[in-house]
């Protein structure tokens, strides 16, 4: 089992997304995608097209009480085409139990909630440090 805070915890969340991200839904559908190769390309990209949906405006903020990652919660249990977080529809404990390296002893510590938010969390930590954003 990892630490959320390893190294390898964070290089599996790192591929995680590069392996999820999806240029398809950056851009207007008229072929002007969003073609990103390094992780902090795609962190700022999937980054933007979450602060474009959901923290664009003081009324979006107020709405989470200035709470961004509720905000990114929010967008990503919508299930956004730009990354893959199809862990939402009940897969989120075998998804992070495969990022944190778990046994399924291990694994049965979370429930399905508790998975997606973790997960999430481990997501959004990665992409706001890579796109550097405060």
């Amino acid at each position: 089992m990892l630490r959320t805070d390893s190294k390898k915890a964070r290089e599996n969340v790192r591929a995680y997304i590069m392996a999820g991200y999806n240029p398809e839904f950056t851009g207007t559908g008229n072929g002007d995608e969003i073609q990103a190769g390094t992780f902090e390309e795609v962190a700022a990209v999937v980054y933007d097209c979450f602060a474009l949906a959901e923290w664009h405006s003081e009324t979006s903020k107020r709405f989470f009480a200035y709470n961004e990652f509720k905000a990114f919660e929010y967008w990503c249990s919508g299930l956004p085409g730009v990354i893959d977080t199809d862990y939402y529809l009940s897969k989120a404990v075998d998804t992070l139990g495969d990022i944190l390296e778990e046994t399924e002893t291990e694994r049965s510590r979370y429930t399905e909630t508790a998975a997606e938010q973790l997960l999430t969390r481990l997501i959004f930590r990665e992409i706001k440090a890579a796109a550097g954003v405060q």
